[in-house]
C-alpha cells in the first residue's frame, strides 16, 4: 500500500473497552517506519505520551481533538481560546445539568473540587492535572484549548441536544457518553490532521484513519482511507470508507491492519 500516514482515535477504537492497546501495536509501529502514527484524541498530550511511552518518538500527538499537535515533544501546531472565550465557555459549562467543567491548558488541565466518584474520571484522561480552588485565575494562567465538561450519570448526549446556543467563536463537540467538549469552532481533528499532511508533504489519498466517535468524524473526511469501526456510531460508518470487521474489543484497528499488510 502507499499509505504514509495513519490516525488512530482511542477510546472505542484503538483501545478496547478497559482502555488497552493490542500488544501487535508496538511492534507494528515499529516494523512500519515509512508511516507516520498519529494517535488523535480528546486526551491530553502528557497522558498520551505516558501510555504510548516505548514509541512515543515514533508517534504524533493529535491532542485535545485537535487543539494541539505534538512531534518530538514539540508543539508544530496550537489552536488556544481567547480568554473571552474561556470566560463565557465556563459560564456556559457550569449552566449544563450535572456539570464538572476541566480547564484544558497547554501546561496542565484544572478543575475545581468534586465529590470523590468523580474525582476518578478526569485522571483517566489528564496526566498533569490539579484540582483547584479558583477555576477561572487557573483558566488565565494558563493558554486554554478547550473546556472539556464532564457529564454525570453518562448523560452528556442528553445534555447536549438541549444546547441551542453557545459562545462567540466556539463550538460544542459530544465526545463521549460523559464528555461535553467546548472549544474554537474551528477545532477539530480533521483540521489539525490537514495542518500535518500539508506539512510533511503527504496527499489525502496517502493518509487512513480510523474511528468510532462523532468527533472522529473531521478527520476520516481529510484521509482518504477512512475506516469505522463495527462498534462506531451510525452517522460514523455513513460517512467512512470502509468499516472494520471487528469491533474495539475485537482488536478490529490490528486485524484490519494485518489483513491489508498481509501480516
Amino acid at each position: 500500500m502507499s499509505i504514509k500516514f495513519i490516525a488512530f482515535d482511542l477510546d472505542g477504537t484503538l483501545l478496547d473497552s478497559d482502555k488497552n492497546y493490542s500488544d501487535e501495536f508496538i511492534p507494528f509501529v515499529k516494523s512500519h517506519p515509512e508511516i507516520m502514527f498519529a494517535l488523535s484524541s480528546g486526551r491530553q498530550y502528557y497522558c498520551l505520551r505516558k501510555q504510548f511511552e516505548q514509541i512515543a518518538d515514533q508517534l504524533l500527538f493529535v491532542a485535545e481533538n485537535g487543539a494541539v499537535v505534538f512531534y518530538k515533544d514539540e508543539i508544530i501546531y496550537k489552536n488556544i481560546m481567547t480568554p473571552k472565550a474561556v470566560d463565557e465557555s465556563l459560564a456556559m459549562a457550569r449552566s449544563l445539568p450535572g456539570n464538572a467543567p476541566i480547564a484544558c491548558g497547554i501546561n496542565s488541565a484544572y478543575m475545581e473540587h468534586v465529590e470523590e466518584k468523580i474525582k476518578k474520571e478526569p485522571l483517566k484522561y489528564y496526566e498533569r492535572f490539579q484540582f483547584v480552588d479558583d477555576l477561572d485565575e487557573c483558566a488565565h494562567n494558563d493558554e486554554i484549548m478547550k473546556i472539556a465538561v464532564f457529564i454525570r450519570d453518562k448523560k452528556a448526549a442528553e445534555v447536549y441536544n438541549t444546547i441551542t446556543t453557545v459562545p462567540d467563536g466556539t463550538a460544542a463537540v459530544l465526545s463521549g457518553d460523559d464528555w461535553i467538549d467546548i472549544s474554537g469552532k474551528n477545532v477539530d481533528k480533521g483540521r489539525a490532521i490537514k495542518v500535518v499532511l500539508e506539512k510533511f508533504g503527504i496527499a489525502r489519498e496517502e493518509a487512513m484513519a480510523f474511528g468510532d466517535y462523532l468527533n472522529d468524524i473531521t478527520m476520516m473526511e481529510v484521509c482518504g482511507e477512512s475506516y469505522a469501526m463495527k462498534n462506531a456510531l451510525p452517522e460514523v460508518k455513513s460517512i467512512a470508507k470502509h468499516v472494520t470487521l471487528f469491533t474495539n474489543d475485537e482488536n478490529g484497528v490490528m486485524e484490519t491492519l494485518k489483513s491489508l499488510y498481509q501480516e
